[in-house]
């Protein structure tokens, strides 16, 4: 064995459908564990294929209504610096695919470019909009050791090993940013960050939508509106200092980077994704998670029984069978208004929850290596938010 990565824990998956499947259940323990001990759950996101394999089950029954939806925070790993209804700007693509379809209150949800920042002698907001999105991220995370600390990191990786905006070569990969302030002197170099920098301005990122799905017509409307080379991000330092670091590699055509991931180079040849992003993210562990394709390990990974694989307790089959157990509120035939038909609605979804808890407790004794540490009944009272759809159905108007 040529690298120390082989202690990277990897779940191979059969297809897409199983990344989503084990991604959500997986994200859901980390959920549990979090508002068990902080009382809330801080994950950052970036657009792409990554969140739309979480929301294609997250947001969906039974987590839609199993879940809390106020005790979540969402951040984002990086934004363009561009208008939030921009084709390419990484809120929009969240908000299209997950936070429409729950019930997160606005006021958690923190998109990391704000357009109406002042702008700077050469015209960009992006070094502002990082100052002030790092003192959001420290008023509502505080600081551990110094430095935010998120729940959950969640991001994406194509086949060649790009994640976030850690572009080979950029100045970011090594905690530095371009210097464009002439009273720091040396304008046009290189200045360090500070060492507990959460947040940065990115200038001069490559135009590089891997993390974008467009039709031509779409990618032609967002050439139309200009894609802007400026980043906000999160540094290296923060992401590798979250709980968790999830990394997504859906394409089933990564078994060369893979491949090169786990056993270094093969012999005689250069390494080929040696300035991957993927190989800088560690996390607190020292190594991210991996929800990769089944086929970009087979007939790659040389030594696959040697790989550190990880298994995830299926919650959504706990949450479902849990569900089915709940016992009907009895029914009065007198009671017909609409407050006491959405009491009962709460009602059951309280029964629901704790039948949850106790089939989730359950399985944690009978499995404690797969299970997630269970989430005290206290984190488990009745919602008061429901989804967009129902809160509309039960007031008769529109989002």
């Amino acid at each position: 064995v040529k690298s120390s990565m082989f202690d990277t824990p990897i779940l191979p998956c059969e297809n897409e459908k199983e990344i989503s499947e084990q991604l959500t259940n997986f994200v859901v323990m980390c959920y549990n564990e979090a508002v068990e001990e902080r009382g809330r759950f801080a994950v950052a996101l970036t657009g792409g294929r990554a969140v739309q394999l979480m929301a294609q089950r997250l947001a969906e029954e039974p987590f839609l209504s199993y879940i809390d939806w106020t005790k979540w925070y969402v951040f984002f790993v990086e934004e363009r610096c561009s208008e939030l209804d921009h084709p390419c700007s990484s809120y929009h693509m969240v908000d299209k695919v997950f936070l429409q379809h729950v019930s997160i209150p606005e006021m958690q949800v923190f998109p990391g470019y704000d357009a109406s920042l002042n702008l700077d002698r050469r015209g960009y907001s992006c070094e502002v909009c990082a100052l002030a999105y790092e003192e959001r991220m420290r008023a509502v995370l505080g600081d551990d050791n110094g430095i935010p600390a998120l729940d959950v990191v969640l991001v994406g990786a194509d086949s060649k090993g790009n994640v976030a905006s850690f572009f080979a070569n950029h100045p970011i990969r090594e905690h530095k940013i371009h210097n464009y302030e002439v009273n720091w002197g040396a304008e046009g170099k290189f200045r360090n960050l500070e060492p507990q920098q959460a947040v940065c301005a990115l200038y001069e990122c490559p135009e590089d939508l891997y993390d974008v799905e467009f039709t031509a017509e779409q990618f032609s409307a967002a050439k139309r509106r200009g894609i802007p080379n400026e980043r906000v991000g999160l540094t290296l330092k923060c992401i590798n200092h979250a709980r968790n670091v999830l990394v997504t590699v859906a394409d089933a055509e990564s078994g060369p980077l893979l491949q090169e991931y786990f056993e270094g180079p093969r012999q005689g040849q250069e390494a080929q994704f040696a300035k991957c992003g993927l190989k800088l993210l560690t996390g607190r562990t020292g190594r991210p998670r991996l929800f990769a394709h089944k086929k970009s390990i087979d007939n790659c990974i040389a030594l696959p029984q040697l790989l550190r694989t990880f298994q995830v307790q299926d919650l959504a089959f706990s949450l479902s069978e849990a569900r089915a157990n709940v016992p009907p509120v009895p029914d009065d035939s007198d009671s017909d208004s609409e407050g006491e038909e959405y009491a009962k609605r709460l009602e059951r979804e309280e029964n629901t929850r704790i039948a949850a808890y106790t089939q989730s407790r359950s399985n944690s004794r009978r499995n404690s290596a797969a299970a997630s540490p269970p989430t005290p009944l206290g984190a488990l009272s009745p919602m008061r938010r429901v989804s967009h759809a129902k809160k509309n159905s039960l007031a008769g108007g529109s989002r």
